[in-house]
């Protein structure tokens, strides 16, 4: 042994000293040029991406086509997905669809992978690399790229071991792609290349991802905005990403057409990147912010010092919908160097003196579908009385519009455009112009409406801001402190401000998903200047609106003289906004739009005793509001111009119908006299109803249904006889009911029948297919002053029954036995003049309205009896509650005196 070993030591000296080495002295020039040459062509051909380095794996991110939108990056998955499944907030992430898919993708693949071992472990300890592209016009899609910790075998084994039909086979770019399909999982896409599975519902993702994977020179991994970026991702649950260079067409799916915030975001931003940490009840989403090269203003905010000890929190009320916070330490330097194209000779000479450190602009709960009347704009200032002076010198010289006194605190309406804050906050300030202002400390408040103002000074002397506020008190500490720029959202009151951004034809799909997001509220976005660009922090809590926000004011608009009706809701066929018609004591009608303000009024010849109709006079899709008095029938178009009065030749005894069957617009009226007429919209009189004087006098309006093709004219006498009539006047059945009611007779459609309550608690009951009349009894302690509603406010889908005397109320219902029982008895704090059903939004059932005129006091209570949150409510007689600034929020109107009240509840 010893033997070969040197034979071999000798064979290996002699080989290096008499072949190797000598060849290597003579020959060490070219080849260390050679060796140089080797790896410079490596170093470069990596380095621009003409190859990959043969000594690095191929990472998921370098499948990720650069034309994505969103990027989910998780090593974790099933972690992450079951503690995003257990928060309080799951509901409100799945309101976001990018998120909902993402969830609903993955479950659905662990369901497949679950059938083989190798694959089984995928969400657990596989990298996981999601991107989301837009689908078409109006979708999107996720690719799906699964990075495991050891080689997994061809998917073709798992197919056929979770029975998936093979669809389509085909060959790109050298690599085989499939297509399954199956009943659980539809339709998905299949690639595996470098050690990855590569997936998609849309086989052109899968495609491009492999042709990423051939495109080093342009793969993610090369961007260095986006290696910044990245920098610290992946020490949360997940990493998100946003590519806001196509963040335009991702947003195109919801957004309108050359939408400006859009816009905004699109032109300013390169990348976002993020880490998401998810607790039980709140989450944060921390990294970094890139913006685009070249952009004046977001460089300099991005070298900003970042301020501190800021008390702007004391200045932005409770009811704030969304706040933009901006830091201006140093605008005066780059107001200066911009200010060929953003300067102002006005804002030079009467802002910029007195301009502080800091700007806030923020609009509160909205009170108008425009959200020009809650717009707010706060500037700190340096010198206060600086600022008062050149203020009052700059109203001197343009002119004082208006001003009021409210406790000590003058507030004066300049007379300026828009333009006078615009060098600071830019074309987003347009509607602020000819603003109200006021001086508050170390600050001044811009603001257009005075009644707006009026309430931001309620609150502020009440100390109902958000620095006030235990729900809003950590995200105000976040903004006061070290912000470039901060976007306070409470998420309660913006819907109305998100439905603005997207297409009108979105806004029923927005409104259903909104609902998801209610309680995920405050949100607060930070961004503070780090290196040259922006740390960026997304903070959100889930907080419960029922026990967090109370039922608020939203405007008062008050009358020349009392209200004698209670609030009709028309409908503004132009702009689809709802509005409030009414009229006061002094005979005056209004119409008033949704944000409280008179657009105008006009005088009748009497009190108006039939409810708010809404005709077409014209067959055109235009509507007209249609009434009566007494005296006269009356069609006034919306503006408020007279088309028709029609002189009664009898003093009318109740309300008009108006019908449309075809021929064009009827009018029926019950005279006094006993007579019936009907009328064309011309006013001239109808064959069969010039009058009809076989009905008597008519206690209640009159009804017209329609069942199975046949059409019914419906009146009842105060003898308590029920009229059935044709609609040429020909009596066709009449049925004596007796007693006295309170309340008018409703309409079952679900039965086909009319449902009477009379006085006596005592209902009864008409089928229009047997033309048979039934009677249920009175409830115990209904038999009196009984006020009768017929609407579905239990369980089951059928309507029932629902009585009230004095204190008591009663509702039945019937079982799954059909047999009719007593659900409910409530008894209120105090005596009921009447009741009603009010449909909320977002609740599935009717609830039950009343009042008490006496102590003032409003009700809603359900089924139960339970009293809604914020209840009892100031206000007198009754009540309509409605979606009024189509915000998914519920918001009651009322009249008290002189006034007209609108509460935003908070159910």
């Amino acid at each position: 042994m010893t033997n070969i070993r040197k034979q071999i030591s000798g064979f290996i000296q002699n080989a290096w000293y008499i072949h190797i080495y000598p060849f290597l002295f003579c020959y060490r020039k070219p080849m260390i040029i050679g060796f140089t040459i080797v790896f410079l062509f490596l170093w470069l051909g990596v380095r621009m991406g003409f190859f990959r380095s043969p000594l690095f794996a191929v990472r998921p991110l370098e499948a990720i086509p650069t034309t994505v939108s969103l990027i989910f990056e998780s090593k974790n998955t099933r972690a992450t997905l079951d503690k995003m499944a257990t928060s309080k907030y799951a509901k409100e992430l799945g309101g976001f669809a990018p998120t909902e898919r993402w969830v609903k993708d993955l479950h659905l693949l662990d369901t497949l992978f679950a059938e083989d071992k190798k694959y089984s472990q995928l969400l657990d300890k596989a990298q996981l690399v999601a991107a989301a592209q837009i689908n078409g016009a109006n979708d999107f899609e996720w690719l799906y790229v699964f990075y495991p910790n050891s080689s997994l075998p061809p998917f073709s084994k798992l197919a056929d071991k979770a029975a998936l039909a093979l669809v389509h086979q085909s060959s790109f770019r050298g690599q085989t792609i499939y297509e399954y399909k199956s009943l659980k999982l539809g339709k998905f896409t299949v690639c595996q290349r470098n050690g990855m599975l590569i997936m998609s519902r849309l086989t052109s993702l899968v495609e491009a991802s492999v042709e990423q994977l051939d495109n080093m020179a342009n793969s993610l991994s090369r961007q260095s905005t986006f290696q910044q970026v990245k920098t610290n991702s992946g020490s949360g649950d997940l990493a998100v990403f946003v590519n806001f260079n196509t963040l335009s067409i991702f947003l195109s799916m919801i957004a309108p057409t050359n939408s400006e915030g859009v816009g905004l975001l699109s032109n300013s931003f390169d990348w976002a990147g993020v880490d998401l940490r998810m607790q039980a009840e709140n989450f944060v989403m921390s990294g970094h912010l890139i913006q685009k090269e070249g952009n004046a203003f977001w460089d300099w905010l991005a070298q900003q010092p970042l301020g501190s000890k800021s008390k702007i929190g004391g200045y932005i009320p409770e009811n704030v919908a969304i706040c933009t916070y901006l830091n201006l330490s140093d605008f005066v330097s780059y107001y200066r160097k911009h200010q060929p194209k953003i300067g102002n000779p006005d804002f030079d000479k009467y802002i910029m003196p007195w301009l502080g450190k800091e700007t806030a602009f923020f609009i509160t709960e909205p009170t108008s579908s425009d959200f020009v009347a809650d717009k707010f704009v706060l500037l700190q200032v340096k010198d206060s009385m600086k600022a008062k002076l050149l203020l009052k010198e700059f109203g001197q010289h343009f002119g004082i519009l208006d001003s009021f006194n409210n406790k000590g605190q003058p507030i004066l309406q300049l007379a300026a455009s828009s333009a006078l804050l615009e060098p600071i906050f830019g074309k987003y300030l347009k509607t602020i112009k000819s603003p109200y202002y006021g001086v508050f400390g170390n600050y001044v408040l811009f603001c257009n409406s005075p009644s707006v103002m009026q309430k931001w000074m309620d609150s502020y002397y009440a100390d109902k801001m958000i620095d006030k506020s235990e729900l809003f008190k950590p995200y105000v500490g976040q903004m006061q402190d070290k912000s470039s720029l901060y976007l306070f959202v409470n998420t309660a009151n913006a819907a109305p401000l998100l439905k603005s951004m997207i297409r009108p034809e979105l806004e029923q799909m927005i409104d259903k998903r909104f609902l998801k997001f209610r309680n995920l509220t405050p949100i607060g976005i930070q961004l503070s200047a780090f290196q040259g660009h922006f740390l960026v922090t997304v903070s959100a809590s889930f907080n419960e609106i029922v026990s967090t926000l109370k039922t608020n004011m939203a405007w008062r608009c008050t009358l020349k003289a009392a209200l004698a009706t209670d609030p009709a809701i028309v409908l503004n066929h132009i702009n689809k906004e709802n509005e409030i018609f009414v009229q006061d004591v002094e005979d005056r009608i209004y119409l008033i739009n949704s944000s409280g303000k008179i657009l105008w009024e006009k005088p009748v010849d009497g009190r108006i005793i039939s409810e708010i109709h809404q005709t077409d006079f014209y067959e055109n899709h235009k509507l007209q509001i249609a009434f009566n008095t007494k005296k006269s029938i009356y069609i006034f178009d919306r503006d408020g111009e007279l088309l028709k009065r029609i002189p009664l030749v009898s003093r009318a005894a109740n309300g008009l119908l108006p019908i449309n069957y075809g021929k064009g617009l009827r009018l029926f009226v019950a005279g006094a006299n006993g007579n019936v007429y009907g009328f064309d919209k011309n006013g001239k009189p109808l064959s069969g109803w010039n009058p009809n004087s076989k009905i008597g006098a008519v206690q209640f309006p009159m009804r017209y249904i329609e069942i199975d093709k046949k059409d019914y004219i419906l009146a009842m006498n105060r003898s308590g006889r029920l009229h059935i009539n044709r609609r040429n006047g020909r009596a066709i059945k009449s049925f004596n009911l007796g007693g006295y009611y309170h309340s008018d007779f409703a309409y079952d459609e679900k039965t086909e029948s009319m449902v009477f309550g009379a006085s006596n608690g005592k209902i009864q009951i008409i089928d229009f297919n047997k033309w048979k009349k039934t009677n249920i009894p009175a409830p115990e302690g209904i038999n009196k002053e009984a006020h009768f509603v017929l609407a579905d406010v239990y369980g089951d889908e059928a309507a029932d029954y629902i009585r009230q005397t004095k204190k008591l109320l009663t509702i039945h219902a019937y079982d799954t036995a059909n047999v009719l029982r007593e659900v409910l008895r409530h008894r209120y704090e105090t005596e009921q003049q009447d009741i009603f059903p009010i449909k909320l939004a977002n609740y599935d059932k009717y609830v039950i309205g009343s009042y008490d005129i006496r102590s003032k006091k409003l009700w809603l209570i359900d089924a139960k009896g339970t009293v809604l949150p914020g209840f009892p409510l100031m206000g007198v007689g009754k009540f309509v509650v409605l979606d009024l600034f189509k915000d998914n929020n519920n918001t009651l109107l009322v009249g008290d005196g002189k006034q007209i009240l609108a509460y935003k509840l908070k159910l």
